[in-house]
């Protein structure tokens, strides 16, 4: 049996100790797969730049052990659809509590996968290794 694809999207700009978290939470359901927006979608998303350049964020994404795959959205991205891209067919949508919301619950509906929200006392501080 093969493990659950998990997919993650976002910015993963100015990366911070509750993104590791997140990344780590997401790979005990499975292998996460990190679409990563683009800078143009962080700027068309946001209304701003990022602080960071993709090719940095992808860096430091890719070097962290819970990462198992990694691609970088086009400039024209809906936050709201499930990442996909070829080659990948997601089990579960992860979630933080800031980037949740009534239609990605939705769009996973639609596909008959899993949301699965990971709040914030989830992804406080860091687990001691053995417990």
């Amino acid at each position: 049996m093969s493990a659950l694809q998990v997919v993650l999207g976002g910015p993963f700009d100015d990366l911070r100790s509750s993104d590791i978290r997140l990344l780590e939470e997401a790979s005990k359901l499975g292998a996460v797969h990190v679409l990563l927006w683009s800078d143009e979608a962080i700027h068309r998303q946001l209304g701003r730049p990022p602080k960071f350049p993709a090719a940095e964020r992808r860096y430091l994404l890719e070097s962290i052990r819970f990462v198992r795959e990694l691609a970088i959205s086009g400039p024209e991205l809906d936050p709201d659809a499930v990442p996909e891209l070829p080659g990948w067919d997601p089990d579960i949508w992860v979630l933080d509590s800031a980037s949740h919301s009534p239609n990605r619950e939705e769009a996973c509906q639609r596909r008959g996968m899993e949301c699965r929200l990971l709040a914030a006392p989830q992804l406080a501080g860091f687990p001691v290794p053995g417990e």
